[in-house]
């Protein structure tokens, strides 16, 4: 049997076809086939055809962590509508956001989140429930059928459109990434490629199904022919009690995850068995890819770097991590990234510059946000054309160098900085000083803006070994001993455990307006 995959469905009917018999997922309680699994995704585009989901409708799934929501989602892409993933961390008022945005006409979810279905009662979204085990969706009772469909903004052809990502963001609301098709395929085939993923692997699927690293997951499974374990992360043992059970082979975490990681109790089974893993969402530091190289003396380390944009972008080789420490590496296979200055020229090597991406990862733009797509996805500049690339390419914003060798390093992300005195001021460079102390687990800086105006203060959270309550004053010696004075935190506040927000990434913004913890200030 051949195939052309066109739809990402059509990954798992190849999978289904070459791996039938083999296991494509398991959650808390079952385990499925691929050519069950398929099977059921067919069943479940016939119930959503049935409930009235046209080619080109977007179909807002809450993404818990099950095979019935797996096979939902996959449904929705045979039945030729748009995935639109919702985490299931997020509360009414920004699921309300994301069904508005999205001019979703249905919203699924598991039967557990019938009190949040019901609390939406107000939008115009038919809300379903899918009853576990069954391929048929229940629409809440008092509605009416689906509401009118709504036509996509322009430049948004819904024949290739796939997943609509909403991105936290660093301010307001979430605003969605636009991916086709041929984005997440392609995705899907490089980050296979480059972690070398065949049908014996076993991978712990530990982030949301709604955050573009999670969802990469399954059709990087589905690609290779890997079983999914899909896990919902709660404490550190669970992510050492699931590998040990299911024979873990791969895990991609964030920075958050593997701070819990090596806090967590290892068979000596389950840290020899795992291959490899994988960092995403964020700066893993140096030390940190030190501490899970000596926990899993078997795996390779695969620093990552993820632009929702793009969906994936670059990653550091196993075999260069000794001599490219702190690189967030090169390119994946399939992509191309440049460092340009402020004219579009190519940067030389160690001239900072912003990194752009071009290749078939690169997304449709920004969702009903037109000015914000034409600022970040733009035709290639002249320098890039003259290399044969003549297409629309992604400015990260990130600013970058890199080295004689291709290989980028970062200089700052977003709002990863900030000034104060006239001196820039990175906070990935105060976390990585911070957690070469012994006592720290984990930290996270950021700024904290002057009410009366002037330079904004920098704040570090930290967990640790804070048991003769002097965590803080060993910080702030130790960030003074290796940092210019004016990049030492002028706060620094203990937390017995960082706060994470929905797509497992340090919550700066959370802990800064709990400001909960045990407080100690930087002398």
């Amino acid at each position: 049997m051949s195939f052309s995959l066109t739809n990402i469905a059509d990954l798992l009917a190849h999978a289904a076809a070459t791996w039938s018999t083999a296991p494509a997922l398991s959650d808390r309680t079952n385990k499925i086939t691929y050519g069950r699994l398929d099977s059921r995704v067919n069943a479940l585009a016939q119930g959503l055809t049935d409930l009235g989901v046209q080619p080109g409708d977007r179909v807002a799934i809450i993404t818990d962590k099950s095979i019935d929501i797996v096979a939902a989602m996959f449904g929705c892409y045979r039945a030729g509508a748009v995935l639109v993933p919702v985490n299931p961390l997020l509360k009414a008022p920004q699921v309300a956001h994301i069904l508005n945005d999205s001019d979703a006409r249905l919203l699924l979810a598991a039967e557990k989140r019938l009190p949040l279905l019901e609390s939406l009662s107000d939008q115009a979204a038919l809300r379903a429930v899918l009853p576990a085990g069954t391929d048929q969706p229940a629409p809440l009772e008092g509605q009416g059928g689906l509401p009118a469909p709504v036509a996509a903004p322009s430049g948004f052809d819904t024949d290739e459109l796939a997943t609509l990502f909403y991105t936290s963001g660093s301010t307001g609301l979430p605003k969605a990434v636009a991916c086709t098709h041929a984005n997440i395929l392609a995705g899907a085939e490089s980050v296979a490629s480059y972690l070398e993923n065949t049908s014996d692997d076993v991978i712990l699927a530990i982030l949301p199904l709604s955050f573009d690293a999670g969802y990469s997951q399954l059709t990087t499974a589905f690609q290779s022919g890997a079983h999914v374990i899909l896990q919902d992360y709660l404490l550190p043992r669970d992510i050492s009690r699931a590998a040990e059970q299911h024979g873990v082979t791969g895990i991609t975490g964030v920075p958050a995850i593997w701070a819990a990681t090596v806090k967590a109790s290892w068979s000596d089974e389950a840290r020899n068995r795992l291959r490899y893993f994988a960092n995403t969402g964020g700066h893993l530091q140096q030390e940190r890819i030190n501490q899970l190289m000596q926990l899993f003396p078997k795996a390779s380390p695969y620093p990552m770097y993820g632009l929702t944009e793009a969906f994936r972008s670059a990653y550091l080789p196993p075999d260069r991590i000794a001599d490219k420490p702190g690189s967030m590496g090169r390119a994946i296979p399939g992509a191309k990234l440049f460092v340009l200055d402020e004219t579009g020229a190519e940067c030389a090597p160690h001239q900072p510059g912003e990194l752009v991406h071009a290749g078939p990862t690169v997304s449709l733009g920004y969702w009903k946000k037109p000015d914000q797509t034409a600022r970040h996805f733009r035709p290639a500049p002249p320098a890039l054309q003259e290399q044969g690339i003549n297409e629309i390419v992604v400015y990260s914003g990130d600013i970058v160098t890199r080295d004689e060798e291709g290989f980028l390093y970062y200089r700052s992300r977003g709002d990863a900085q900030i000034k104060i005195s006239g001196n820039r001021i990175s906070f990935l460079e105060v976390e990585d000083t911070a957690l070469r102390l012994a006592e720290t687990r984990a930290c996270v800086a950021g700024g904290r803006a002057n009410p009366e105006g002037g330079d904004p203060a920098l704040i570090l959270f930290a967990e640790g070994d804070n048991s003769d309550g002097l965590l803080a004053e060993k910080l702030n010696a130790k960030l003074r001993q290796d940092l210019p004075g004016y990049t030492v935190p002028s706060e620094i506040i203990i937390r017995d455990r960082l706060l994470i927000n929905a797509n497992g990434k340090y919550d700066f913004k959370a802990m800064l307006a709990a400001h909960d913890g045990v407080i100690r200030k930087a002398g």
